[in-house]
């Protein structure tokens, strides 16, 4: 039996890890609420606190390489 790590990081633990202001994660966090694909990456601990799966967030933050290009935000 394998066990799987599911890694959750607040929003300001992501601006230290991709190196980001507050407003940009913030911006990428909402766009990504939006996308169906990612409705069950969000943990609600708390009112003012949620926690985005690592992995889900990263493939969304690769996703929109370039994507201002193609006005398809």
């Amino acid at each position: 039996v394998t066990s799987s790590v599911i890694t959750v990081l607040s929003s300001k633990n992501l601006t230290n890890a991709y190196d980001l202001s507050r407003m940009q994660v913030y911006r990428l966090i909402q766009r990504m609420k939006r996308t169906a694909k990612y409705k069950k990456s969000f943990v609600d601990i708390g009112p003012k606190c949620k926690l985005v799966k690592l992995n889900d967030f990263d493939e969304f933050f690769k996703s929109t390489h370039n994507q201002y290009l193609t006005k398809e935000i």
